[in-house]
């Protein structure tokens, strides 16, 4: 993944057509995750939760706002400049957390990439929402997805499923939630480390 190509106009024209947008609908999605993965997996306020990928925070805010420790971390220069602003410092990711959230990440990674990193994370839980291929492999489900030039992993969900399997996490749940939820072209999945 190379940092230049998810500058300022990748967040605001290119994939989006306006991120900066989007904050009240991820403090949404931080406040709905929390009520749920409370019941299911007993995240409390004493877990370290990583938002990998989070580009210019508003999610770590909307964990944060609500009590949780929340980190981030993106390659991006020109989100990193936009968290600062609004008081994230980014982490560095190679520490243990109890959960780390790839929200719209992996598909920008080869496998290799993914490998690598998972080596370097430690996490007892994943929550990922990956755009998904129904064709096996050859292009998106979503055609906003296969329009975003820098979606270099294209796979159906049981191939996810499978690289989950290998890098050592078992699929725990699916998502169907108001702001994140499973459905055809989309894999939202936790997943627990093995």
């Amino acid at each position: 993944m190379q940092n230049k190509q998810f500058n300022k106009e990748y967040f605001t024209s290119i994939n989006y057509s306006d991120y900066l947008s989007r904050q009240i609908r991820y403090e949404k999605c931080a406040k709905e995750l929390v009520l749920y993965l409370a019941n299911k997996i007993n995240l409390t306020t004493s877990w370290e939760i990583l938002d990998y990928g989070c580009a210019v925070g508003f999610l770590v805010n909307g964990f944060r706002k609500l009590g949780y420790s929340c980190d981030g971390y993106d390659i991006s220069t020109w989100a990193k400049r936009e968290a600062k602003k609004r008081g994230i410092e980014y982490v560095n990711p190679n520490k243990h957390s109890d959960l780390v959230i790839f929200l719209d990440v992996l598909e920008h990674m080869t496998d290799e990439d993914i490998r690598k990193m998972f080596n370097k994370i430690h996490a007892s839980y994943v929550l990922v929402r990956i755009p998904c291929s129904t064709n096996g492999g050859k292009s998106f489900h979503l055609e906003v997805s296969n329009k975003d030039k820098t979606h270099i992993n294209c796979k159906t969900k049981y191939q996810w499923l499978d690289l989950f399997k290998s890098i050592g996490y078992s699929t725990w749940f699916a998502l169907d939630l108001y702001t994140i939820y499973d459905s055809d072209g989309v894999m939202c999945k936790v997943f627990k480390k093995d």
